[in-house]
């Protein structure tokens, strides 16, 4: 019962997160292909997508490292969820209580070790965008 319960948090949680996504990849009705016709004639226009500038790797690569420490943002709260449900349903067991006072301390040292990761990635970035630019 508590992994089949636990198999539909998780599937919530990731419906709620991918839904947008899933949204916003739907197709227009002026598209062909998921890209807009007047782009393309506009791409045509001045010589084709030659004209494009590749994305920079240091912006690829802070918006993976943006991803990953939001998923672990996400971890944190769904441990804090489940730390405060095994919490309220102790029903006076010092174990439970115990164990759920571990997790919530541990999640907020991870959530202390993103956040502090988060503000260096940040710091970095910007510097290395500032000393190249």
């Amino acid at each position: 019962m508590k992994k089949t319960l636990l198999n539909i948090f998780i599937f919530s949680i990731l419906a709620i997160n991918f839904a947008p996504v899933i949204s916003l990849a739907a197709d227009s009705g002026g598209a062909v292909g998921g890209v807009d016709k007047q782009l393309l004639e506009e791409l045509d226009k001045a010589g084709g997508a030659a004209q494009l500038s590749a994305k920079d790797p240091r912006l690829i690569i802070t918006d993976i490292v943006k991803t990953l420490l939001s998923i672990l943002g996400v971890i944190f709260l769904v441990l804090t969820v489940y730390a405060g449900f095994l919490w309220m349903t102790s029903a006076g067991d010092k174990t439970k209580v115990e164990k759920a006072q571990g997790i919530i301390k541990m999640a907020i040292i991870g959530l202390a070790v993103v956040l502090l990761s988060y503000s260096i990635t940040l710091f970095v970035t910007y510097w290395l965008q500032v000393a190249t630019s």
